[in-house]
């Protein structure tokens, strides 16, 4: 698995979810979540965890810098 985010990474190998993750999509069997840390989007099927879209937490945190920055300006 090629993620730079150790809370996704400790979700799909482990199983272990984290507080920055949210739920998106909840449809009984499966769900779609948001990383909160890096952007990745991942699905969760019987318990099994894989990402659909691969985030980044530098880019992540970059962007929501400048967010913040353009609030304030």
């Amino acid at each position: 698995m090629n993620t730079d985010c150790k809370y996704c990474f400790e979700l799909v190998k482990k199983g272990k979810e984290h507080p920055q993750l949210k739920t998106v999509s909840d449809l009984g069997n499966s769900q779609i979540c948001k990383c909160g840390n890096c952007g990745a989007m991942l699905m969760s099927t019987a318990d099994n965890w894989e990402i659909v879209i691969k985030g980044s937490v530098v880019r992540h945190h970059e962007k929501r810098a400048k967010e913040t920055k353009e609030k304030v300006a």
